[in-house]
Order: C-alpha cells, then sequence, then structure tokens
C-alpha cells in the first residue's frame, strides 16, 4: 500500500551523499503540469508528453486500430513503424523531444546535488542535461544504442552504447567492459537506457520503444553472459537505494528495470517509487518488488524534500 509519511530526512541524505539512485520515467519530465487536466498538445513547445500521451500521439496519424483493448505504447509505436516506415518513425520522435522544453524540479533538484549521482533515465529527451549544465557541472553520459543506430552510425560490431566522458567533446562507441573507468565518486553520470535523441546529430538518435526493440534489447543485452544492466550500473545498484520517479505500471521500461533488478537477489537495500495517485494494482506490483511507494506528484516530492 501507499506510505502516508515519507521519510523526506533519511532519502535527502542519502541522496546527498551520493548513495542514491534515480531513475526517471517519462512522469519525471512533466513538471507541474496534471495530463488528466491539462493535457499534452503537440503544438505547445513548453511541454514534453507522457508515455500515455506519445502513444496517443502517435496512434492518429496512422489511425491505430480502435477495437485493439492494448493500446500500450511498445505496440502503437510497432504499427506507425510498419505503416510508416522506421525512419518516419524517428523522425517523428525527434520532432516531439528536439523541442526545448523547460527542465522541472526534480531535475534542477538532482543537478544540484552535493555529491555526484548516477542517474539512470528510460526518456529519451534531454533535460537532465541542460539542467547539468545551467549549473555548470560536468558530467558523463552513456546512451544505450539499438542495432539500427549502430549500424548508421559506426562499423564497431562489439559496441552497444555511446559514452561522452566528459560531455561537450567528441562520443567513443564503447562496450560493457569499457564502462568500468567511469569513477562515480567523482563524476555525475547519466546512464540512458534506451536511448536518446541526439541534437547534434541526428544519425545518433536511438529509441528503444516498439515491441520489437524491446526483445532485441532484452536479448542483445542478456546473450553470453551479458545483462540487461551493464555491470558498472548493477555494481551501484546493489550499494545505494532506488528511487522510482514517474514511472507507472503500463511503461515497459519499468518491467524490464525490476526484472533485473529482482535478479540481484543479494540486494536488501529500500527501494521507494514517487507515483500519483497509483492504483490497487499498482501499489500491489511495487509492494511485492519490496518498493515503498508514496502518493505524491514529483514536483511534490520535491519539495517536500526540501522541508523535510
Amino acid at each position: 500500500m501507499a506510505q502516508s509519511t515519507l521519510p523526506a530526512p533519511l532519502i535527502r541524505s542519502r541522496l546527498e551523499s551520493g548513495k542514491v539512485i534515480p531513475f526517471l520515467g517519462s512522469g519525471a519530465s512533466l513538471g507541474e503540469r496534471n495530463p488528466r487536466a491539462q493535457p499534452w498538445d503537440p503544438k505547445d513547445a513548453a511541454h514534453l508528453p507522457n508515455a500515455a500521451e506519445l502513444a496517443e500521439h502517435l496512434a492518429k496519424p496512422v489511425k491505430f486500430p480502435a477495437d485493439e483493448v492494448a493500446k500500450e505504447l511498445t505496440k502503437i509505436a510497432k504499427y506507425y513503424e510498419l505503416m510508416a516506415g522506421r525512419d518516419i518513425l524517428d523522425e517523428e520522435l525527434h520532432t516531439v523531444f528536439a523541442r526545448q522544453a523547460k527542465h522541472t524540479a526534480i531535475h534542477t533538484c538532482l543537478a544540484g546535488n552535493p555529491a555526484p549521482l548516477l542517474v539512470i533515465s528510460t526518456n529519451y529527451d534531454d533535460l537532465m542535461e541542460r539542467a547539468l549544465a545551467e549549473q555548470g557541472r560536468e558530467y558523463d553520459l552513456v546512451i544505450h544504442l539499438t542495432p539500427a543506430t549502430l549500424k548508421r552510425v559506426t562499423d564497431n560490431e562489439r559496441a552497444d552504447s555511446l559514452l561522452w566522458r566528459p560531455h561537450g567533446g567528441e562520443p567513443r562507441f564503447v562496450t560493457d567492459d569499457d564502462l568500468a573507468e567511469i569513477d562515480l565518486k567523482k563524476t555525475f553520470v547519466i546512464y540512458k537506457m534506451h536511448g536518446s535523441i541526439d541534437l547534434d546529430n541526428t544519425a545518433r538518435d536511438s529509441y528503444v520503444i516498439t515491441e520489437d526493440d524491446y526483445i532485441d534489447f532484452l536479448t542483445r543485452m542478456t546473450g553470453q553472459g551479458a545483462r540487461v544492466i551493464p555491470s558498472f550500473v548493477a555494481k551501484h545498484m546493489a550499494q545505494r537505494n532506488l528511487l522510482f520517479l514517474g514511472y507507472s505500471l503500463r511503461d515497459w521500461n519499468l518491467r524490464v528495470l525490476l526484472n533485473q533488478i529482482e535478479r540481484l537477489s543479494y540486494r536488501s537495500i529500500t527501494s521507494w517509487a514517487i507515483q500519483y495517485n497509483p492504483s490497487m494494482m499498482e501499489e500491489q506490483f511495487w509492494d511485492k518488488r519490496n518498493v515503498e511507494i508514496f502518493n505524491l506528484k514529483v514536483d511534490e516530492f520535491v519539495e517536500v524534500l526540501r522541508k523535510g
């Protein structure tokens, strides 16, 4: 069940010492906007959609069948790809996420954290990066690339990610093993698990978004002893609290994350989730994974954290 009292002093203390890994879901990019009261407008450059709104946006131009019961983003994105082609799908996603939406209170809060953090994002936007840049903070950026993107931009068959170390120069194509060189004690790190927009080079745009993308992602990252979550990230996850911000039960990326986390059977550290108005099913979903859930908007969580 959703907890009533947020342990704000504990979470703040753990964050300030760098002992929390925030996971940013699509709800973390909404800011103060309430999707129920203020639905996303594709013409509004100031805001980004959540997963459900993006699904609806993609469904309209390709006339996704109205009788389909499951209207998940992964399924609609796949239908869009079948109807228009992958290049057109990626082009539309770039149009959506290239807008200069304002980063939110949670991005500002995390960017100003005293100790370096490992922030894991399953979003395609660059709000976390812009929040760090605004505060003049140096950071490393790791972006997982889809096979289509890799084929388009490199002939390195072993690579699976792009690494900017630090961000600002030219990136390197790297493998899981290469990420071991990152020193989290010294460097703020953003790991974009399901791809990202690239404003400097659209050829490097990468989106894990369709059903096939997720299947391929899982297959590639679990084959030959590898993991969905790179060993560099898994090592830190075993030692830190996890903080899920802006996720919903309908998000495939959340299910992939939690499936992998459950494999870290040696974890005995509390995790927290911030989700506004979770359903009973979602409360049970979190509870069975030993995650304490708090019924708050992400911006409200930031405010409680500051006051606590």
